[in-house]
């Protein structure tokens, strides 16, 4: 039985032909009928002649005829074999345009026309190189070329072959086909169906080289890029051991992974510990797909995990072991009111421990509105070197880290107090810290005024001052300015208390003016001393005093938001409202 061949320059298309017949069945044409061919090209030319019941009609005489200027065939007549096959090679006239080869088995004729064209001169790329497209994934434009000849025009029918030719992936739909011949279109294109990429990520990683018989060939390029995550490892920092309420000795990080193990740059990560704390407790993957975080464990002993999740993604879990004991304290029960809950930061005793408790006592008596009870952020502690860690379920309504130390020596600095964790709801503070010079708590005791220090360093606890950029009611702020300013608190009920207290006549600036010169610590934070006088919230009380708690400071901190008592506020005048004088620097 002869045998079907292809030539190299075949063209695995089958295109319709032209058949004359009664019985289309008779004469089929199975080889040889691509529509394009290069002049002067070989092609074979397969025929199978069957019966009316569609069987192979053996030993029938075929007939190959070519029309003028359309080449030769060999042989011209030839009887079919055992399958029905009739055989011939057709050499294409080496003019281009149409050729026509005519194939004839008695009554039954067909007419292959083939349009001849130019030798192909260039390969050239058409689209798809530059792609990307994650591991695993079809890129969107898929390697295209353009076969042109010598004078620049598309050759149509010239098979191309496209080769992967490095990273892996398939041409194609079908699994592991990493190589496909598709012919040249009418504009001379060729391109795969499809070009899915491998599965390890990199740049410029995956390639596929296109080829044409005699010329150059052509090579694509894609990034094969990480896909979605599928999986958060350990890399480091999993099953320690460390001290309760300590940061573990190795930092834990993990690494994200898509489903092929590539890891995964630029994706958040939230780290949530069944104990203790995490610092950051979200964290961003670098390029190799790491994030990592600082584990403080809890204040109890015992198995910890810490969950290191992807919204809406995969997670993974570091396991540690916390030993030891810390200090703690205990919150009291909620109440009606407003609580103040001092946490000493070591021993809080003595004149100290007396006067603060006076303190807190008139700031509970001041504020008659009670907050919501709100559960302790887990990383509270931070809000003072060597604080305890609370118990309790929540915080009712303010809790004070207290320390005693010594700061800069007898004088100068005497406390200082700023809210450290705030309410998500509102703003109003949740935890605070209040430092105490223990240089001057004996002096300050001695000559009776520990107490009102006390009180005034719990006013800066609760925001006066210190929450008065988030208020929005702090204007003209000195700290950030550059030549003169107005300073001045603009919430209303203060403003309606200054004017009360005799400020109604101020005519020189705004109300209520607010600390403009200074330093640190001084400066946006406290009443102006030059019209307030000997206020309590000044930021130099007189040293023999009195310093009064006046109704605008209590006014200031209802603006904040908290529930004032106004009528127990002490007994106040606005001293100076027009008058200028330069600012003390001194008690």
């Amino acid at each position: 039985m002869p045998r079907v061949a292809r030539m190299a320059l075949a063209v695995l298309l089958v295109s319709a032909v032209s058949v004359a017949a009664t019985d289309r069945r008779g004469l089929e044409v199975v080889d040889g009928a691509a529509p394009y061919g290069v002049r002067g090209a070989t092609r074979t030319v397969a025929v199978r002649i069957t019966d009316a019941g569609d069987r192979p009609r053996v030993g029938a005489t075929v007939s190959f005829i070519t029309d003028p200027g359309s080449g030769a065939v060999t042989p011209t007549s030839v009887a079919t074999d055992d399958a029905g096959l009739a055989v011939a090679t057709w050499v294409l006239g080496d003019r281009t345009g149409p050729q026509r080869l005519t194939v004839e088995a008695g009554a039954d004729r067909a007419a292959i026309e083939v349009t001849a064209t130019a030798p192909p001169a260039a390969l050239v790329i058409a689209a798809g190189d530059g792609g990307e497209a994650p591991a695993g994934s079809p890129v969107a434009r898929v390697p295209a070329v353009r076969v042109d000849d010598a004078q620049g025009a598309p050759v149509p029918g010239v098979p191309v072959t496209f080769t992967v030719a490095a990273g892996g992936g398939r041409l194609g739909a079908n699994p592991g086909q990493s190589s496909v011949v598709v012919p040249t279109d009418g504009q001379g294109r060729a391109a795969p169906s499809a070009w899915t990429l491998g599965t390890r990520a990199g740049p410029a990683n995956q390639t596929v080289r296109a080829e044409v018989d005699g010329l150059p060939p052509r090579v694509f390029t894609a990034t094969a890029t990480a896909g979605p995550p599928a999986a958060v490892v350990v890399v480091s920092g999993g099953d320690q051991t460390g001290e309760v309420a300590a940061p573990l000795p190795v930092a834990p990080t993990v690494r994200v992974e898509d489903a092929w193990g590539n890891p995964v740059g630029g994706v958040s990560v939230l780290f949530d510990p069944t104990g203790g704390f995490a610092r950051p407790s979200r964290a961003t993957t670098d390029a190799a797909g790491r994030a990592s975080t600082s584990w403080t464990l809890g204040p109890d002993a015992g198995a910890w995990a810490l969950d290191a999740a992807v919204p809406g993604g995969p997670a993974g879990r570091v396991a540690a072991t916390a030993t030891g004991t810390v200090a703690t304290c205990a919150l009291t029960p909620p109440t009606d009111g407003f609580d103040i809950h001092v946490c000493g930061v070591g021993a809080l005793d003595g004149p100290a421990a007396t006067a603060l408790a006076d303190a807190v006592a008139r700031w509970e008596s001041l504020v008659v509105g009670d907050l919501p009870d709100e559960a302790p952020p887990a990383d509270h502690p931070t809000c003072a070197p060597g604080a305890p860690w609370v118990r309790g379920p929540a915080v009712d309504d303010l809790v004070v880290y207290v320390t005693l130390e010594s700061v800069d020596g007898p004088g100068g600095a005497l406390a200082g107090a700023a809210p450290c964790m705030v309410r998500e709801d509102g703003g109003l503070p949740l935890f605070a810290r209040l430092r105490i010079d223990a240089d001057d708590v004996d002096d300050l005791a001695a000559r009776d005024r520990l107490r009102e220090v006390l009180i005034h360093e719990l006013a800066h606890a609760l925001g006066f001052g210190t929450l008065w950029p988030a208020s929005g009611y702090l204007r003209e702020p000195a700290a950030a300015a550059a030549g003169a300013v107005d300073t001045h608190f603009a919430g209303p009920r203060a403003v309606a208390a200054f004017d009360a207290a005799g400020g109604r006549t101020r005519s020189v600036g705004a109300k209520v003016p607010v600390q403009h010169t200074g330093g640190s610590g001084v400066v946006d934070l406290h009443w102006r001393e030059s019209v307030m006088g000997n206020e309590l919230l000044t930021a130099f009380p007189d040293a023999g005093g009195p310093n009064p708690l006046s109704a605008v400071t209590l006014a200031s901190l209802a603006d904040l938001g908290y529930t004032v008592d106004l009528n127990l506020a002490d007994p106040y005048v606005v001293p100076f409202p027009n008058l200028s004088r330069p600012d003390r620097r001194s008690p």
